[in-house]
């Protein structure tokens, strides 16, 4: 959705599968006289494509996108040109979600809730060339030095709920895990339904990248535990 090319002002495409979020990000975007929003795309095939044509000086990224996830789409395009800014922007506050974003290539890490000027800085201090790539991870999140996931006891895992979540973490099927911790399956399903809603976690995916950013592939105890 091209809308031009050549401003002035730093170009910014805003990419998002909701539309009206999109609305809401181009008219905050709009407040700024720094900025410009010369175009929108609602999938990561389109993002790519978006990008490559109008070549904007930065891209504010969702990270959870159709056909090709944003991180994906970070990654793919930094290759190209390291030069472009991305904002990563997400309903995800976890820092460990705002390191992965930050190690795909984001110079900073929004999340939706956050107040619109949040946003709006960010996008700005991304588009300053002379500072360089923004390491700040702003809106809720640490800066990246800092980003250390919290450790499943904090968040008050049972030993069973962290025993499974371990073990699924490691690549383990869910009938191997139930029989190393003597178990049914459905049984399990409850402790890692459980375990993952208190890590804000939606997927063994997203398990993975957590257990890998926060140092917790640990071993997981193949005794059986109780509550």
């Amino acid at each position: 959705m091209t809308e031009g090319s050549h401003f002035s002002r730093t170009s910014v495409v805003v990419v998002d599968d909701h539309p009206f979020l999109r609305l809401g990000v181009r008219r905050s975007l709009a407040t700024s006289p720094l900025l410009e929003v010369v175009g929108e795309a609602a999938d990561g095939e389109e993002a790519l494509s978006v990008v490559r044509q109008i070549r904007p000086d930065v891209v504010v990224l969702d990270l959870q996108l159709p056909h090709v996830n944003g991180l994906d789409v970070m990654r793919e395009l930094h290759d190209e040109r390291p030069e472009l800014k991305f904002v990563a922007y997400s309903l995800r506050e976890e820092p460990w979600v705002a390191q992965e974003a930050m190690s795909a290539g984001a110079s900073a890490y929004v999340c939706k809730s956050s107040p619109a000027d949040e946003l709006v800085s960010a996008v700005e201090q991304a588009a300053e060339a002379a500072a360089g790539p923004a390491r700040a991870v702003v809106s809720r999140a640490a800066p990246t030095d800092k980003v250390v996931a919290p450790p499943p006891k904090s968040l008050r895992l049972s030993e069973r709920e962290a025993a499974v979540l371990q073990f699924l973490a490691r690549g383990v099927t869910l009938k191997e895990a139930a029989a190393r911790l003597n178990i049914g399956v459905r049984t399990l399903e409850t402790y890692r339904a459980r375990g993952m809603h208190k890590l804000q976690l939606r997927s063994r995916v997203d398990l993975m990248r957590f257990a890998e950013h926060s140092g917790w592939l640990l071993d997981a105890e193949e005794r059986p535990r109780s509550e």
